[in-house]
């Protein structure tokens, strides 16, 4: 119980405090970086919503050593000035935790089969000769992508999207799409299949499952499909044209105008028109992308670097300051390791570096060592005294019955 607490605690603390410090950094930028570092920083916070890297540590042997030794001198030593919290607490929160887990999930499920349920009502398969399918295997080819990817319409007039991880699918609506725009949508969906975003989407289902209980959790899922959406623009539009890229800004207002409803599905799939939230973020962007230079992408890298140091220190942290039960300490709790199962080497280093003891043993201790030292001053000082006065023989007289007797000690 008490490293469920201190897990959960130490991944929202990690994930929530690299998501702020990117928002920061988004923020003081003014558009210095690109749009794919944004989507990175975004991905960074997501990774440590979900992965302990905490508990990557304890792979490494001097740190497992050590942390046996700790776990050994804590049958004698235990610290309580930790925060810590009553064994109730604690399971009460666990299963607030779980009802709630368990209700995000069926909703996950519920809205995933209606929407799965929803296109395949409404699919209508493409012939192989059809223009769409040239334009498919056209992009693949200039992509360099090795993938069965498959196209196909829904009746249903929606924004293009990509759907499946393990059978991708992208989706097009019924009306007609000139040729131009039809090219853009396409390779715009490929590369978010290259980009690995249906990945990205499904991880942070995951995340909102586990973390639904945080406000934030819901703010990076914002991020991370606007952030999404505009690098993937970046990487269409990069050797475009200024023509070009007006004409691909014209194709998201055409699809947007034609589709009757907003992407109600975002967080299952990536939808080439994203909403109306970011689309003034997404025209201006594509107008305005361009090859960075080196020096912004040596700092951006470092700052990168940065970030992700920061929050694996946090995360750390967060794990090794957690509160823990109270009053309810336990060989389970402790995880005590018997001194007599450690290895020769941990016994001499733990006899050698950590002399440390409870307060009785260290009261009895001290208590001996002071008798001893009492004893051994009195002999010494009754030997001084026996050499000073030459006391090796004492005779004394007793007169016994009129006789002198001489006894000797």
């Amino acid at each position: 119980m008490n490293e469920w607490v201190s897990i959960f605690i130490a991944l929202s603390v990690a994930g929530s405090g690299i998501l702020l410090f990117s928002c920061l950094s988004t923020y003081l930028s003014k558009g210095m970086f690109s749009a794919k570092w944004h989507y990175w920083n975004r991905m960074l916070s997501l990774f440590l919503f979900l992965v302990p890297i905490f508990l990557l540590f304890k792979l490494f042997p001097s740190v497992k050593q050590e942390e046996t030794l700790f776990y050994s001198l804590s049958h004698y030593s235990i610290n309580e000035t930790s925060l810590s919290l009553p064994l109730l607490v604690i399971q009460i929160l666990f299963a607030i935790w779980l009802v709630g887990t368990v209700i995000a999930s069926l909703r996950v499920y519920y809205v995933h089969q209606t929407f799965i349920k929803k296109l395949k009502a409404n699919y209508v398969s493409i012939p192989n000769d059809h223009f769409a399918q040239s334009l498919l295997s056209k992009n693949i080819k200039e992509m360099n992508l090795q993938t069965n990817i498959k196209l196909t319409f829904c009746q249903v007039n929606i924004s293009p999207i990509l759907v499946g991880v393990v059978k991708p699918t992208i989706v097009l609506p019924m009306y007609d799409i000139p040729d131009d725009e039809l090219d853009m949508i396409i390779k715009h969906e490929l590369t978010h299949f290259k980009k690995k975003d249906l990945w990205v989407k499904q991880a942070m289902l995951l995340a909102m499952i586990l973390h639904w209980y945080n406000p934030l959790i819901y703010v990076l899922q914002k991020e991370l499909t606007k952030w999404s959406e505009l690098s993937c623009d970046e990487d269409v539009v990069i050797r475009m044209s200024h023509a070009e890229r007006k004409k691909y800004g014209e194709t998201i207002l055409n699809i947007m105008h034609r589709a009757n409803q907003d992407s109600e599905f975002d967080f299952l799939g990536v939808t080439f028109a994203a909403g109306q939230r970011n689309l003034k973020s997404r025209l201006t962007n594509i107008l305005k992308v361009k090859a960075g230079s080196k020096p912004i992408t040596i700092l951006s890298t470092a700052i990168f670097i940065s970030i992700a140091f920061i929050g694996m220190a946090s995360s750390v942290l967060a794990h090794e300051n957690t509160p823990r039960v109270s009053n309810n300490y336990s060989q389970q709790d402790v995880n005590l390791v018997p001194l007599e199962s450690l290895g020769k080497e941990s016994q001499e280093h733990l006899e050698q570096s950590t002399p440390l003891d409870s307060v009785e043993r260290s009261n009895e201790s001290q208590s001996f060592k002071e008798e001893q030292e009492s004893i051994i001053n009195q002999e010494e000082i009754t030997l001084k005294q026996s050499e000073e006065n030459n006391l090796i023989f004492i005779e004394e007289e007793v007169t016994l019955n009129g006789e002198i007797i001489l006894v000797e000690d």
